[in-house]
């Protein structure tokens, strides 16, 4: 596969939000979790420990719950410093999981939802990513 991750990132943050103008909880918050993922992948993936036969180790192959905690701090220092102090801060995406694309509506809250448009944003521009609409 032709991993871009740096596109799919900016790509899942632009259909979230448009999600999200039209009050589509559930899968605005899905796509943001999957931007998150995409935008940390994008320096892993640029990372010589991180990568294995010209993509991305498999070690490294999680959602964004579960990768919060496996990145590299010291090898993404250099590369995105921005990125080590906002995983040092902590998972903004506990209580993601890509698992909840096949639940009912109602299971993700507005509130909920709103925090991980923000730690989205802010994680994008840790990343060198663009999280504006149309970029």
């Amino acid at each position: 596969m032709n991993e871009k991750y740096d596109e799919a990132a900016q790509r899942h943050w632009r259909d979230a939000e448009w999600l999200s103008g039209a009050q589509r909880t559930e899968n605005a918050d899905q796509l943001y979790g999957l931007a998150a993922e995409c935008a940390v992948k994008a320096v892993l993936s640029k990372l010589p420990g991180c990568s294995s036969g010209g993509g991305l180790a498999s070690a490294y192959w999680k959602h964004i719950d579960e990768l919060w905690d496996r990145i590299p701090l010291q090898g993404v220092a250099k590369l995105a410093p921005t990125l080590q102090s906002l995983v040092q801060a902590g998972n903004p995406f506990q209580d993601w999981r890509v698992e909840q694309r096949y639940a009912g509506d109602g299971i993700v809250s507005s509130s909920s939802m709103a925090s991980h448009r923000q730690a989205t944003k802010r994680l994008l521009g840790a990343c060198g990513l663009s999280g504006s609409r149309g970029t």
